[in-house]
């Protein structure tokens, strides 16, 4: 079976989570989904990796550095080519660049919201 290293521009490719209870959400979402809590790197705010079966699967944080006033929640990024020219764009159809582009150990990505107010993020992943 082929394995994939980035998804396909436009798709839906990492998901973030945001917790008030880092530990409780380690083992929530290990014996849950099986998922590999790995150890939190401080060289990105404490943020570490989720692994199934070796292969990462989602990031996870305190949420009061991740999330607006401490709550827990998800996020969803979505990979494009190009993230500069994505917040460009998201600038010129009306949306809001909550976190410009930034480099990230999964790849460039940047926070931004749509002209309604739906938060998402933009990512342009690199290959493994």
């Amino acid at each position: 079976m082929t394995t994939r290293t980035i998804a396909p521009s436009g798709a839906p490719c990492w998901a973030g989570l945001g917790t008030s209870d880092v530990e409780g959400s380690r083992r929530f979402y290990g014996e849950l989904l099986g998922w590999e809590a790995l150890e939190p790197n401080p060289d990105f705010g404490g943020y570490f990796l989720f692994e199934h079966a070796g292969v990462p699967v989602a990031g996870i944080m305190d949420a009061a550095t991740f999330a607006a006033a401490g709550s827990s929640a998800w996020s969803v990024s979505w990979e494009v080519e190009d993230v500069d020219a994505a917040v460009a764009t998201v600038r010129s159809l009306g949306g809001w660049v909550a976190q410009g582009a930034a480099d990230t150990p999964s790849g460039r990505m940047a926070a931004v919201t749509d002209p309604c107010g739906a938060a998402f993020k933009l990512r342009q992943g690199r290959a493994a």
